[in-house]
């Protein structure tokens, strides 16, 4: 059957491995993943050219069909059903969490559930943003896809594979109940693992859900609202690096704020503000880890004489922004960035929102510890002598600065937040200073912002 172009943008699921994720559409096919990292370019991108782009899909040979998409619960791993009169199915797409050896493993899990269902797999990598040409080669039932620099992707399953002009296919049935496996590594299967192939993808489900299972078992919410709040903290876990601690503001870039727009940004870098925000709610439910190895990636990276705007996940400063002007952009939203012109920003309110989070977490879990104090406190200094300043604020302006009440009220946060960090833990701190600062932020706010 013929899908339908350009799905909704809320008609997409998400998966992710801590390192990567990857949109699946309620169609069942893989339309957006960077790789192998966030901020790395894509290998899949449907979503932003369907000519173009690159993606992994599924497509049950039946007329008529009506999808849903859930997910298991307690869990990240995706469900994409699939029904008509002549059969029903599920895709259950998942990625393992390797924390360990930090290695890429997608796993797509096939299931007739009414009837003998034909498929057509697709897997069409497009390395670089497409920029790349790749090679794809077939070793028994493996085909490995390879692009200039050796960046390999391994595509395996316990159906037949065959490569058509360097993609990957397979073509076949499945009775009702009988189920298929399709996984996308980053290395070779061994021999063993390609011989039992249905028992290597059903341990990788079983991994991956008993992961989200322990992880969500920390919640210590337990209010009406509990499935939409754990759904919402596996939503912002999934754009947690477990190697670094940082939190991205958004997996995607090229989504546009309206359609047919030019505002088309690239949001998977790690932007203080938004970050601060998450630690907010980590705190509140009780997930205290996510937030300790946020501050631990903050006082590796960020205490520096000015805190920079915005980072890459491992501490960077994210790239030069720039347009792929070959690709399309969804439905025709063009130009489509990478990279993000705000790193050159000046924003004050971050000093603000960095702080509370900190003050949050001191309430939280125990005791600021003097070496990570010295650096709020220099953070706390640079608010005092910069105040005054105009900026881009928090809507990030690309014209002149001003003068925004946001950053000025924040700036008030910084300062406050610091003597009471200060106070609760008995920590030196120019007392006299910093409340008479904070009085005159106050009372700028009623003179100059007030009406």
């Amino acid at each position: 059957m013929r899908k339908n172009n350009f799905i909704k943008i809320n008609n997409y699921g998400f998966i992710g491995n801590l390192q990567t994720t990857a949109l699946v559409s309620k169609q069942g096919d893989i339309d957006f993943m960077c790789f192998p990292n966030f901020d790395s370019p894509t290998v899949f991108a449907t979503i932003l050219d369907e000519d173009k782009g690159g993606c992994f899909s599924i497509e049950p040979l039946i007329e008529n069909l009506e999808y849903n998409q859930f997910y298991i619960t307690d869990t990240a791993s995706l469900i994409t059903r699939f029904s008509s009169k002549d059969g029903m199915g599920e895709i259950c797409d998942t990625m393992v969490i390797d924390e360990k050896d930090h290695k890429f493993k997608l796993l797509r899990k096939i299931t007739t559930t009414y009837g003998n269902v034909s498929y057509r797999v697709k897997c069409k990598p497009r390395f670089n943003h497409a920029e790349k040409r790749h090679t794809a080669s077939q070793k028994e039932n493996e085909i490995t896809f390879c692009k200039d620099d050796k960046s390999i992707l391994c595509l395996n399953s316990c159906q037949d594979l065959y490569i058509a002009m360097d993609d990957g296919f397979s073509e076949f049935t499945l009775a009702e109940r009988e189920s298929a496996y399709f996984i996308l590594t980053d290395f070779h299967l061994s021999e063993e693992q390609q011989q039992n192939m249905s028992d290597f993808g059903e341990k990788y489900y079983e991994e991956s859900n008993e992961y989200w299972r322990k992880w969500v078992s920390q919640c210590t919410y337990k209010g009406r609202w509990i499935e939409t709040v754990i759904r919402s903290a596996i939503t912002l876990k999934l754009l947690t690096s477990h190697k670094e601690g940082s939190i991205i503001a958004a997996p995607t870039f090229g989504l546009p704020e309206k359609i047919g727009s030019e505002r088309n940004w690239d949001y998977r870098y790690t932007w203080i503000r938004d970050a601060a925000f998450a630690m907010y709610a980590f705190l509140k439910l009780g997930f205290k880890e996510e937030a300790t190895s946020f501050f631990k990636w903050v006082e590796k990276y960020c205490f520096k004489d000015k805190m920079d705007l915005v980072y890459t996940y491992d501490g960077k400063t994210p790239p030069d922004e720039r347009t792929l002007d070959h690709f399309n952009g969804y439905k025709n939203s063009k130009p489509v960035r990478v990279g993000n012109e705000a790193k050159n920003q000046t924003q004050l309110d971050i000093y603000g929102e960095l702080i509370d989070a900190v003050y949050v977490y001191y309430l939280h879990d125990g005791p600021i510890k003097k070496d990570f104090w010295k650096n709020i406190k220099h953070h706390i200094e640079y608010v005092c002598e910069h105040w005054k300043d105009k900026d881009r604020g928090i809507w990030e302006i690309r014209g002149d600065k001003k003068e925004f009440l946001h950053s000025r009220l924040t700036c008030w946060v910084a300062l406050d937040r610091g003597i009471k960090i200060a106070e609760g833990n008995n920590l030196e701190f120019p007392r006299k200073k910093w409340e008479e600062v904070r009085e005159q932020i106050k009372n700028s706010i009623y003179t100059d912002f007030w009406n």
